[in-house]
């Protein structure tokens, strides 16, 4: 919260105030960094945020997605997947994301308990996307 101390829009994704947030995203600009170079991307890739129409408004901005931060130079792909957010892992991959960052998972692929709910999230999703084709074309 001190790195963000200065940025309103920083401070709504961190106290995650949906209508504030909303707020500032129409105010703000969102490729803005705070103290600690994060762009707002950087805070909701560590949060549970499954606000996708908040998250779709972000992403337009290039910027706020490829930017590192200044203390540990990571993107917001880095961030999620350190704090397991697949989602939003999925969606920033959706976006064409630069992929360097998943270097943390090959890194720890041998680690059962970090790649587990990976393989367990890939498998449901699969098995949705097959009961959907097969709904479709029955």
């Amino acid at each position: 919260m001190i790195l963000a101390k200065d940025s309103p829009l920083h401070c709504a994704a961190l106290e995650w105030n949906e209508k504030r947030l909303e707020s500032q995203l129409e105010r703000c600009d969102v490729s803005a960094v705070d103290k600690g170079g994060r762009t707002v991307m950087h805070i909701i890739a560590t949060r549970h945020c499954t606000f996708l129409d908040i998250i779709n408004r972000v992403f337009p901005h290039e910027t706020s997605v490829y930017n590192t931060d200044c203390v540990l130079q990571w993107t917001s792909l880095q961030y999620a997947i350190k704090s397991e957010k697949w989602f939003i892992v999925e969606r920033l991959l959706e976006s064409n994301v630069d992929r360097s960052g998943l270097d943390m998972i090959r890194q720890r692929a041998q680690d059962p308990d970090y790649i587990d709910p990976i393989s367990y999230k890939l498998q449901s999703t699969v098995t949705c996307y097959c009961l959907s084709f097969y709904a479709l074309s029955a």
